[in-house]
């Protein structure tokens, strides 16, 4: 199982907008869940948290990574457009 879960709020509206003609890409929002106990509340676990510091969650205290998360993400949703744009005729 994954660190954590970013869930994109529209891939279909992120699918629909990229093109292959280098169009600039939307930019997707996303909402953080734990993947223990499904919490949405996370608590930064140092002052000035980075992409690399963990994130913990407010419910379970199961420690998450942003950064590694939103690559993991990113890598899944060019995956999706790939295959998408294949199939268009």
């Amino acid at each position: 199982m994954p660190e954590g879960l970013l869930a994109p709020v529209d891939m279909a509206s992120y699918a629909r907008k990229y093109s292959r003609a280098g169009q600039a890409m939307v930019q997707i929002k996303y909402t953080l869940k734990c993947p223990m106990c499904g919490g949405t509340k996370f608590q930064a676990t140092s002052a000035k948290p980075g992409p690399d510091d963990p994130l913990a969650c407010s419910a379970c205290g199961k420690k998450i990574y942003l950064g590694k998360e939103k690559e993991r993400l990113e890598a899944e949703a060019r995956k999706a457009v790939e295959e998408r744009l294949r199939s268009q005729p």
